[in-house]
């Protein structure tokens, strides 16, 4: 089970597989109990760190405002809400409408990197949209009635614009944006944030 905490519970609703709690509600739950946890609270109060730092397991931490535990990751920077996010992730941890994923790879993925990052699925090639080397990366494709040439093609472009050595592709049954997720275990400043700093000063 996925478990979602967070300060606004009723951007998404509860299902079989998502359990949505506010930090308030955790004193209830062992830490160690959930499979996946989401913490989607910038700047947590001290009763929801005592609790996560108690958690060993996989657990992503949304946008965090604060320096996390060792060994949990940080999506710092991301082109989505969580609250588009968080279904997507759901079903991608239960393998609902996914095809070609080990359901333990997730976890796994999120124990031992620090860090990911979202992207939208560009669709041109160009120069590097950021120059941050992935360990792995995973694209979304979420229409099913796509070819294998626009699949081709897809993936072509992700090579040509980032730095990614482990390549994955995941596909959804569900409607939406195609994204990227990216793992590393350093986290680099993006690119373009880069060089508008470097054009300020």
């Amino acid at each position: 089970m996925l478990l979602w905490i967070t300060d606004t519970p009723d951007l998404l609703y509860e299902t079989e597989s998502l359990l949505i709690r506010t930090p308030s509600q955790l004193a209830a739950i062992n830490p160690q109990e959930p499979m996946l946890v989401v913490i989607d609270v910038p700047q947590p109060q001290v009763s929801l760190n005592n609790w996560t730092k108690q958690r060993k397991r996989a657990t992503l931490w949304w946008q965090p405002g604060i320096d996390v535990p060792s060994g949990h990751c940080s999506a710092i920077d991301t082109d989505c809400q969580s609250v588009e996010f968080i279904p997507l992730l759901n079903n991608v941890y239960h393998q609902e409408g996914i095809i070609n994923f080990d359901a333990n790879e997730i976890e796994l993925v999120l124990c031992k990197h620090s860090y990911l990052r979202i992207f939208s699925l560009p669709t041109e090639f160009g120069e590097l949209i950021d120059d941050q080397t992935w360990q792995v990366g995973y694209i979304i494709y979420r229409y099913p009635d796509r070819s294998i040439d626009d699949i081709e093609l897809a993936g072509k472009i992700i090579h040509s614009r980032f730095n990614i050595k482990n390549l994955c592709c995941l596909f959804s049954n569900d409607i939406g944006a195609d994204m990227l997720m990216t793992f590393s275990d350093q986290y680099h400043l993006p690119s373009y944030e880069k060089k508008t700093s470097h054009q300020r000063k």
